[in-house]
């Protein structure tokens, strides 16, 4: 069986930690067992949302669309996800059932579904980054345009 690859390219338009409306756009890139590479993009806007609710948004609805097992790389902008991954904290608050400081995590609700997707769907989250490679100026544009919408 060939490993199937993807890569979730994510850019987010609420950079303030205080709730507010936001934007996330991230591109779906995957090459399939049979070497076909395809693309899909998707917007998303929501309000009330911190910039790592909205972060974590995007991952949930990115990994969604994906059919069968695969190894996902993740590259935003905004590296929430990145940090909690490198520093064992997502694992960490999983076994404690998403507790934190004897409260329930913040976007836990999302945590899960991550955790789900991972486990159920048997995907693996490969490398995780903040380098956006050949969407960076595309990405950055578009969420420009988006925060002169939001605002």
């Amino acid at each position: 069986m060939t490993e199937e690859t993807a890569d979730i390219y994510i850019s987010i338009s609420r950079k303030s930690p205080r709730p507010g409306k936001g934007m996330y756009i991230s591109v779906l890139e995957a090459v399939g067992s049979s070497g076909k590479a395809g693309t899909l993009t998707l917007r998303k806007k929501i309000d009330n949302i911190t910039p790592h609710q909205l972060e974590l948004h995007a991952i949930v609805d990115s990994l969604k669309r994906f059919r069968r097992p695969c190894t996902v790389n993740i590259h935003s902008d905004h590296g929430w996800f990145e940090t909690i991954r490198k520093q064992g904290w997502f694992d960490s608050w999983q076994q404690a059932g998403w507790i934190v400081k004897g409260h329930t995590a913040a976007g836990a609700d999302l945590y899960q579904e991550i955790y789900m997707l991972e486990t159920v769907c048997n995907m693996e989250i490969g490398e995780i980054d903040k380098e956006l490679g050949s969407y960076t100026t595309w990405l950055d544009s578009e969420i420009k345009n988006a925060r002169a919408i939001l605002e």
